[in-house]
């Protein structure tokens, strides 16, 4: 009896001591996610961000802060989504005072918030190109998913479409936009990603009066088919024009890597020589490269 109950506790600490292995092991690496936040592109990747607009135009500077108005201004129609709840309601249940149509945009900005902060380190170590063309993707697919949810007359559905997905692709949109317009300019990141966000409130009064003027021509299932397809070509067009600075250009540091990919360049090193050679180091792989002095 002794023994068995020798063996219990014996169990009992092993299965403990694993538990808090766990524990420790999903803590560590939540914590090394959100360490880690350094885009590193290679030698190939810096040449080609030399040019944007599928390689035809060469990048300069001052292209992040339109390209990133115009992403923001489509995202911006979110705000908008007021025009939409009395219609809505109308069409589901009869009368434009009942139903729970602007739940919708709640869910919406939830999401948004949410999807910001689990994929913020995300897309800090990608292209801006890559984690934008997803957000509008995903965004569009929120569109085409609430053009179904108001033709089939499916509450619910609106709720994961425009809620959930399109939620998702603005979270990401978002903050990828914003992130990179603001590290073309590292001397004046406020006013740069100031000059973004501009765009997304400038969306919110002008699809105010886009929506009513497309309900009023068409109705609400070719409303959101028409606003999806109008987003996507406008941020399709302009992320093209969205490239990350060369290196040396952000004093916060890029981490650029040698056709090895083992060494690693890194300005802003606790080592002085390093502080010293990086500058160099990283000038020299983008010394045709535009710059800017702010």
């Amino acid at each position: 009896m002794d023994h068995a109950a020798a063996d219990g506790l014996l169990f009992s600490r092993i299965s403990l001591q694993g538990e808090q292995r766990g524990r420790r092991g999903l803590l560590n690496l939540i914590m090394d996610y959100y360490s880690h936040t350094e885009y590193q592109p290679s030698r190939e990747q810096i040449e080609k961000d030399k040019f944007v607009f599928f390689g035809l135009i060469r990048c300069q500077p001052w292209m992040a802060i339109p390209a990133g108005i115009l992403i923001q201004f489509c995202y911006g129609s979110v705000y908008a989504w007021s025009i939409f709840n009395g219609p809505i309601n109308e069409l589901v249940t009869g009368d434009p005072a009942r139903g729970s149509a602007e739940i919708t945009f709640y869910i919406a900005l939830g999401v948004l918030g949410v999807t910001a902060a689990i994929c913020g380190p995300w897309i800090e170590t990608n292209h801006p190109r890559k984690s934008g063309i997803i957000g509008l993707v995903v965004f569009f697919s929120g569109h085409l998913t609430s053009a179904l949810a108001v033709y089939v007359r499916m509450i619910s559905m609106l709720y994961f479409g425009y809620g959930f997905v399109a939620g998702i692709g603005l979270g990401i949109g978002y903050v990828s936009t914003i992130d990179a317009v603001s590290k073309w300019w590292p001397r004046a990141r406020g006013t740069a990603a100031g000059c973004a966000v501009m765009g997304f409130g400038g969306g919110s009064l002008a699809f105010s009066a886009i929506n009513k003027w497309l309900i009023d021509s068409t109705n609400l299932p070719l409303t959101f088919l028409i606003l999806g397809t109008l987003n996507f070509v406008v941020m399709l067009v302009s992320i093209q024009f969205i490239s990350p600075p060369p290196p040396g250009h952000n004093p916060d540091g890029v981490v650029v890597l040698d056709p090895t990919e083992r060494q690693q360049y890194v300005t802003g090193s606790q080592d002085p020589e390093k502080n010293a050679q990086n500058p160099r180091a990283l000038a020299a792989l983008a010394a045709d490269q535009p710059t800017l002095q702010v």
